[in-house]
């Protein structure tokens, strides 16, 4: 492969030059390669890890022993004024199901 070539009082692209002055053996390429992929892969795993935090802190209902959990529907169909639940999970308001003692996890957005 030759080399860059530039005539007298011509500058070269600062990108081809840059790209052309570094030649790297296969291990270096690798050596850089590695690095990246390092890097990359503790970014993924820090993501991983923050998106579980969050979801098992805010997405988390523990009831205690001898309680119950009231579920209270926050986006859903409305219910007539007759009913005092919701005749399905599909409407807002009171829900008939409870939950006993237990770890449960609902999306705070719906609930």
């Amino acid at each position: 492969m030759p080399g860059l070539v530039i005539s007298p009082g011509m500058k070269p692209n600062s990108e081809c030059h840059h790209f052309m002055s570094q030649r790297l053996t296969i291990a270096q390429y690798w050596s850089q390669l590695l690095q990246f992929g390092a890097g990359a892969l503790a970014v993924v795993l820090t993501a991983v890890f923050v998106t579980g935090y969050v979801v098992y802190t805010q997405f988390r209902i523990d009831v205690p022993s001898g309680k119950i959990a009231v579920l209270i529907r926050r986006t859903g169909t409305d219910i007539t004024n007759a009913q005092e639940t919701a005749p399905s999970i599909d409407h807002k308001g009171l829900q008939a199901e409870v939950l006993n003692p237990g770890r449960y996890f609902r999306n705070p957005y719906y609930w």
